[in-house]
């Protein structure tokens, strides 16, 4: 017995291969409608996360095991509220590295591990350990009318196109988020006195105008 390719929808690929890796989750999600869940899923995702973002480091559910996802910095820093900020808006917009950003986080706060079969067919650990692992599947690239992620479910003979026995799954080391950059505020440029021009010029005409302004009427020289 082994595993075959389950594809899925190119709008929200991911998030519909793991609706068919977790249903029961997403309709929990979704109040009851699994469709719903995929809907709002990223939504649902980073609600999460900044809700547990918020509480003491020593009480945070999900957060100490996302990060071990993400590659140390080279000055072996904590991370801050800045990366988590823009790691959930990442998740929640779908942008940058959101695909596997979700995966790692999809995978820790669902309870769920997740094991992805690469194009390459190396394999991607994500979530905590223990327990059978729901496989999905990485496409090089997406198909007619199909997206570039795709779940499994049980085949046989000819049929199977994921492996049975894959190899030892690989844990992810994603890049972190790059914190919020203000660009620097530009000097105020001093005063440049325009020195081609002379300041005086024109007064006298002026002058002799407003002269002539306030004669009385009907007095000419």
């Amino acid at each position: 017995m082994g595993l075959g390719l389950v594809r899925t929808p190119p709008r929200g690929s991911l998030v519909h291969a793991l609706r068919a890796a977790a249903p029961g989750d997403f309709q929990r999600i979704g109040g009851g409608e699994p469709s719903a869940g995929v809907e709002h899923f990223r939504d649902w995702l980073g609600n999460e996360l900044s809700e547990d973002a918020r509480r003491d480091p020593a009480e945070r559910r999900y957060w100490p095991l996302l990060e071990r996802h993400f590659a140390e910095p080279a000055d072996g820093g904590v991370w801050t509220d800045d990366e988590r900020g823009r790691l959930v808006t990442d998740i929640r917009n779908g942008r940058g590295p959101a695909d596997e950003a979700t995966l790692a986080a999809g995978a820790v706060v669902l309870g769920r591990p997740f094991v992805v079969v690469r194009p390459d067919g190396s394999l991607s650990e994500f979530g905590p350990a223990g327990g059978g692992p729901a496989v999905l599947v990485e496409l090089s690239k997406a198909g007619a009318g199909a997206g570039r992620w795709g779940s499994t479910e049980p085949a046989s003979g000819a049929a199977a196109s994921a492996p049975s026995t894959p190899r030892t799954p690989q844990g992810v080391r994603l890049p972190r988020p790059k914190p919020s950059v203000k660009p620097a505020p530009q000097p105020a440029r001093p005063p440049q006195a325009n020195l081609g021009v002379d300041p005086f010029a024109g007064r006298a005409g002026n002058a002799e105008q407003a002269e002539r302004q306030i004669e009385p009427p009907g007095i000419h020289p």
